[in-house]
């Protein structure tokens, strides 16, 4: 980005129109380039281009300046802030005899262990020393400052929407982990910004990840921004910015450390630590509901329990709304999380929970546990048995549900018993019956037949003398003392 001093752009009518640099700034870029040499102060730079402001827009000259200097490396400085080495050299106040001026440089260059000399104004912009100078091409500096001027621009931005051909999931993907507001649609693909301009607080920090996006966006096969954008000083108007496919423009990446997924990251770690029983998915499938896109962070799954769970970055009251209302087709639930600090109002829902920081999960469990026992206070419960031998168990993981629920809506079915946790043929306990149970040892009955046999030999009229902790006597009632 360039500061907003420094855009070039022209209007016609209610449209915007960037002056971007084209091949006859080729020159000029080369020009520029050419004085950032090794050794050389900022300050000198400044002074050398002041006689090209005067032939070229001096805001062209400006921009490539600006972009040169974030190239270069400079001279590291000082451990002493140099606001104190001023301080502790100004107390002797002012000095016109070389001989004492040079002690008294001296004297504090020993005190504070530093050269005053060198670092007394380094500081200062003009004062700084480059170490090593930039290297790019007058093409790429060209393709850079047009990104950088059509960056500026969209910080001005009440909505920005994008059509793109590819990798727009990496722009998705993207877009998450800057926190941006986003709205998705279907035929054709595209996605709804909304701008800087619609915040009341945190502007420039949006401004900024917003423009963060713009190379992943430009460096699509094919491609298409439609922007708002507010403009003017005391009477705001919304003027409109329309750009698709221009090549001039190159993407660079000067920073990567903006794409922060902290917050998604101790998230998933969380939930797998305190959400037992709980599938997490990441970066599950889109939803298509009624030609708009959806792309949660997460879903999380439990049995036929499927929820969707969305970490919002940066939000007004508005939008998290029409999300909302936007959802509501969607056949399963969507768990919002909003980050309070990175929001002006207050907002409550069924559907939400506010986090500062880091999400805190237990809340979020909670709200799953809820809507778990809802769920299942509502589900309905249909099953068939086949076999001889059928478990609850087994039907509760046919279907996907916890035991209980099974418990509290069992079938009866022609031609079975069920016992406590089984279902029982009756020809089987009509053949169990003719055996004799009798002293014989319960852990060899359950290896021959499995566990079904303690309930058979109960319905039997069989008991348990236990004789130890791990294996009992089967005996009939009448014999137990």
């Amino acid at each position: 980005m360039l500061p907003w001093e420094l855009a070039r752009f022209t209007i016609i009518k209610n449209e915007v129109i960037p002056s971007f640099a084209t091949k006859e700034d080729l020159d000029l870029a080369n020009e520029i380039i050419s004085l950032f040499k090794t050794g050389k102060k900022l300050g000198e730079i400044e002074e050398e281009t002041d006689y090209l402001e005067k032939i070229y827009d001096h805001k062209l000259v400006r921009g490539f300046v600006k972009l040169l200097t974030r190239l270069c490396e400079f001279e590291a400085d000082s451990h002493i802030p140099p606001i104190e080495i001023r301080r502790e050299l100004f107390k002797y106040g002012p000095i016109i005899d070389e001989k004492e001026r040079e002690e008294i440089v001296q004297k504090v260059s020993k005190e504070l262990g530093v050269d005053v000399m060198r670092y007394v104004f380094s500081d200062l912009d003009e004062e700084k020393k480059i170490i090593k100078a930039p290297i790019i091409t007058p093409e790429d500096l060209i393709k850079w400052y047009n990104l950088s001027l059509l960056q500026t621009l969209l910080f001005k931005a009440y909505k920005m929407t994008v059509y793109v051909s590819s990798n727009w999931k990496e722009i998705i993907r993207r877009a998450k982990w800057l926190g941006l507001m986003y709205f998705a649609y279907d035929k054709p693909l595209r996605f709804e910004f909304l701008g800087p301009a619609t915040l009341v607080k945190l502007t420039e920090k949006y401004g900024r990840n917003l423009a963060v996006l713009l190379p992943f966006i430009v460096s699509s096969q094919n491609w298409k921004i439609e922007a708002e954008l507010v403009l003017g000083k005391k009477v705001k108007r919304i003027y409109k910015l329309s750009l698709s496919n221009f090549k001039e423009m190159k993407e660079l990446i000067i920073d990567e450390k903006r794409f922060d997924s902290n917050v998604e990251e101790k998230f998933y770690k969380d939930f797998v630590n305190v959400a037992k029983g709980w599938k997490i998915v990441r970066e599950p499938e889109p939803l298509i509901v009624d030609n708009k896109v959806f792309i949660p962070d997460f879903l999380v799954e439990k049995g036929n329990l499927r929820v969707y769970i969305e970490i919002v970055g940066f939000w007004t009251k508005e939008y998290i709304k029409e999300k909302l209302e936007k959802l509501k087709k969607v056949k399963d639930p969507i768990l919002v999380l909003l980050n309070e600090e990175l929001g002006k109002e207050k907002f409550s829902g069924m559907n939400v929970i506010t986090y500062k920081r880091k999400v805190d999960i237990s809340q979020v469990y909670k709200w799953l546990k809820q809507l778990e026992e809802k769920y299942l206070e509502n589900v309905k419960v249909d099953y068939t048995i086949s076999g001889e031998i059928i478990s609850l168990n087994d039907i509760a993981k046919e279907l996907s549900l916890p035991v209980e629920i099974i418990r509290r809506n069992l079938k009866t079915f022609p031609g079975y018993i069920f016992l406590k946790n089984y279902y029982v043929k009756n020809e089987i306990l009509e053949k169990l019956k003719k055996e004799d149970f009798n002293n014989k040892s319960l852990n060899e009955l359950r290896f021959k037949y499995g566990d079904y046999i303690v309930e058979v030999l109960e319905y039997l009229g069989y008991k348990l003398k236990w004789i130890g902790i791990s294996d009992a006597i089967v005996i009939k009632d009448e014999k137990i003392n």
